[in-house]
């Protein structure tokens, strides 16, 4: 009697290649906290490359920011796939305007979008 082959499932990719992130045509649309759980390259396809980039490990620290507005993403490594994913991460702006953050991470989108 032969043994039963043994199946496993495929092992889910994080983001294939074809896999690109939508930026929606009125960047306010998205919230920052979308940002918590993304992998580097999804920031990277979101806002570009970081102006400011720092690693003590266990994690890393990009910036990303405008005249107005800083932004710093804490990322961390996920054990089971080994990709650093978004933890946390910080909105900062010079002005007191109401919904700032919403407002500057609207801006980092469009100036990653449209330089």
């Amino acid at each position: 009697m032969a043994a039963a082959a043994v199946r496993t499932a495929p092992v889910e990719q994080p983001h294939s290649p074809e896999v690109a992130i939508k930026v929606p045509e009125n960047p306010l649309a998205l919230d920052p906290a979308t940002l918590v759980g993304m992998s580097e390259r999804d920031m990277v396809q979101l806002l570009g490359q970081p102006v400011w980039t720092e690693e003590i490990p266990p994690a890393k620290t990009w910036q990303y920011g405008n005249a107005r507005c800083r932004l710093r993403v804490f990322l961390f490594m996920e054990m089971t796939t080994r990709d650093f994913r978004t933890l946390s991460y910080e909105l900062t702006s010079t002005d007191g305007q109401p919904y700032v953050a919403q407002q500057c991470f609207a801006e980092l989108i469009a100036e990653a979008w449209h330089p």
